[in-house]
């Protein structure tokens, strides 16, 4: 029995070795999609207008009025990832459709890492300069939202708890290549009750640091 054990025991650490892994490229491949956001970095290939990061009218805190600009410095980024995509994306072949150029590895590792909601880790030194980003579990945010039916007062709420943010930020896992040189993964952000968007993501780690390659919408409110 104890022979048996100790022979699993390298197995296993190599597990978990490749789980932190997978979770650290994850964590610098949503920083650099941040940088893309709110830097404006630009994608390696060119993206078509209806595929360029989103810029609508954002809720001002407590006003009721909207406003019609650039991405604030804040964003609410909820700490547990999100498995909502797959209503669309039943399976590996579903995502690949979207994305051709993705491996079929990454793909695989999306479906699997998605299966259920895993927490979300942000390497604070990876995000763009004066970005505020409140990571805020999902309890949090329906708190902030608050009870009832009427949205603009929910989302008022919102905004007075989180003043000058974007919105709230849903990331899917990650699905990582096996070289560990592409990510795929889905972005939604709300920002109010006829506001919000979702993103399908492909990024490519080109000498050591994550670029987006390709940007596709999945939907637009």
């Amino acid at each position: 029995m104890l022979r048996r054990t100790l022979v699993c025991l390298p197995a296993a650490a190599a597990l978990l070795a490749g789980c932190s892994s997978q979770r650290l490229q994850q964590g610098e491949a949503f920083a650099a999609y941040l940088s893309f956001l709110f830097r404006g970095l630009p994608a390696l290939k060119a993206l078509s207008a209806w595929d360029q990061p989103p810029y609508f009218e954002a809720v001002e805190a407590g006003t009721g009025r909207t406003t019609t600009g650039k991405y604030t410095e804040r964003l609410v980024v909820s700490s547990q990832t999100s498995v909502e995509f797959r209503r669309e994306w039943k399976d590996a072949d579903a995502a690949r459709q979207v994305f051709p150029d993705m491996h079929p590895s990454a793909a695989k590792s999306l479906m699997q890492r998605s299966e259920a909601a895993r927490s979300l880790y942000l390497p604070t030194s990876r995000l763009p300069p004066k970005l505020i980003v409140d990571l805020v579990s999902p309890q949090l945010i329906q708190d902030a939202l608050g009870p009832g039916a009427d949205l603009n007062e929910r989302w008022n709420r919102f905004y007075e708890r989180y003043p000058e943010s974007r919105g709230i930020a849903h990331f899917s896992a990650a699905g990582i290549s096996v070289d560990g040189q592409q990510a795929v993964f889905t972005y939604e952000l709300g920002c109010g009750p006829t506001c919000g968007c979702g993103y399908a993501v492909l990024m490519r780690r080109v000498k050591g640091a994550w670029w987006v390659e390709d940007h596709r919408m999945m939907w637009i409110s």
